[in-house]
């Protein structure tokens, strides 16, 4: 069993109790697996009423092990929010129920907080420089040493990366609802841009922070849908420019279409048609073919799962997209 499956019937019960009380998250399930797995790799087996003893030597360091990996993920779910909850099966309410629980598991496993406290919730969900220095801690006491520097600087580069997409989500937003576009969009210019982030997580030499960081990438183009021409080039050039090492042309509204037709053709699927639909679906597909790509080399996981997740999503939308030609 994946830690995602693990987790999910965590959040199933969460959502049971949320209906009838206060959400209670006191630490997930034992996990344990072989020694010297793969960082996110399936343990080898999961046992809730699992309990070091003097009949299982080691299963003590085991299970503080896991956990470095357990909160780990908690983190990336809670601060990547519903991109992540999505690329793992979550749709609609759901996407909420299962962030609001990733980050419930922070404010108890690394804030040392009760679950309901909603202040310390609060700055969890605010990804607060505290709280992901907490989040290291915890993991820089549990970790396996071969796995503490990967995880280590896993964790405060998707910190860092999160802020910058929910940022530029929030100023996407605040453009689309707009009276004046060329006010909002003057205003979310440095939100949309900003890339420092991404660029830092994409860098990483390891799998999970690649399939956290294509997700991350993703979430930015997403925020470029149903943007006027010259905001879409702002939104899209994050991913653009890290995934693709495409310049930022000017920001003008007839700049939008030969710049994602410049991505789609660096994403390897140049479009046949010159609109910018084709050319859009021919950057969605060049996504896909990387999440697959990236699941081929990843363990078993949460993270092959996200990517694996994601693939499908954007070739089943792209399927829909040609059924509507």
């Amino acid at each position: 069993m994946t830690i995602a499956r693990a987790w999910s019937r965590r959040v199933a019960a969460s959502v049971a109790v949320a209906l009838g009380a206060v959400v209670a998250c006191n630490g997930g399930p034992h996990l344990e697996r072989a020694a010297r797995a793969p960082i996110g790799a399936v343990p080898a087996s999961v046992s809730p009423s699992a309990s070091p003893s003097a009949s299982a030597p080691g299963s003590a360091e085991r299970l503080k092990e896991d956990h470095a990996v357990h909160v780990t993920y908690a983190a990336v779910g809670c601060f990547v929010g519903g991109p992540w909850s999505e690329a793992l099966g979550a749709f609609g309410e759901e996407r909420t129920l299962a962030t609001t629980h990733r980050c419930r598991m922070l404010v108890t496993d690394a804030l040392g907080k009760k679950p309901d406290d909603l202040a310390a919730l609060a700055r969890v969900q605010a990804i607060e420089p505290e709280v992901v220095d907490a989040v290291v801690r915890v993991i820089e006491k549990a970790a396996r040493p071969e796995d503490r520097a990967e995880l280590v600087a896993l964790v405060p580069a998707v910190a860092d990366a999160a802020r910058e997409a929910n940022a530029a989500r929030r100023a996407a937003t605040a453009v689309r609802d707009a009276k004046d576009a060329d006010a909002a969009i003057a205003a979310g210019e440095a939100a949309l841009v900003a890339k420092d982030g991404l660029a830092r997580l994409w860098g990483l030499p390891s799998g999970p922070a690649r399939a956290v960081g294509l997700v991350i990438a993703a979430d930015h183009l997403e925020s470029s849908r149903a943007l006027p021409p010259r905001a879409k080039v702002l939104a899209a050039s994050p991913m653009f420019s890290v995934l693709f090492s495409l310049a930022r042309p000017a920001t003008a509204d007839a700049a939008w279409l030969p710049y994602l037709q410049q991505a789609a053709k660096a994403a390897g699927h140049a479009p046949a048609a010159g609109d910018e639909k084709a050319a859009f679906v021919a950057v969605a597909l060049g996504i896909a073919d990387r999440f697959a790509a990236l699941a081929k080399k990843l363990p078993l996981g949460e993270p092959r799962e996200a990517a694996l997740g994601y693939e499908q999503r954007l070739r089943a939308e792209i399927a829909t997209a040609a059924k509507k030609k």
